[in-house]
């Protein structure tokens, strides 16, 4: 027998990083669990001193805007996409 997974309709991707100097890492990390837990948020979301980085998705209610957040498109190529940053003070 063929088992049929739930189509989802109104799910929301989002890309993240930010880079900054963290500390408590793990602590961090069961707050964002169990946050995530609760909205039904799957997805990765990488803790490390230098910063964050994650791909996550869910349910969620998109906000409607009454002008356009970006007045234009840019594009681009780059070298590189990353740096290998390192906080002041390590």
């Amino acid at each position: 027998m063929k088992t049929h997974k739930p189509i989802y309709t109104d799910v929301t991707v989002a890309s993240l990083y930010h880079f900054a100097a963290m500390r408590d890492l793990e602590l961090k990390r069961s707050s964002l669990k169990s946050m995530c837990e609760e909205q039904n948020i799957l997805g990765v979301i990488l803790l490390a001193t230098e910063g964050v980085n994650g791909t996550i998705a869910g349910e969620y209610d998109i906000s409607m805007v009454e002008q356009r957040p970006f007045q234009k498109f840019l594009s681009g190529v780059v070298r590189r996409w990353f740096t290998f940053y390192r906080p002041k003070g390590d």
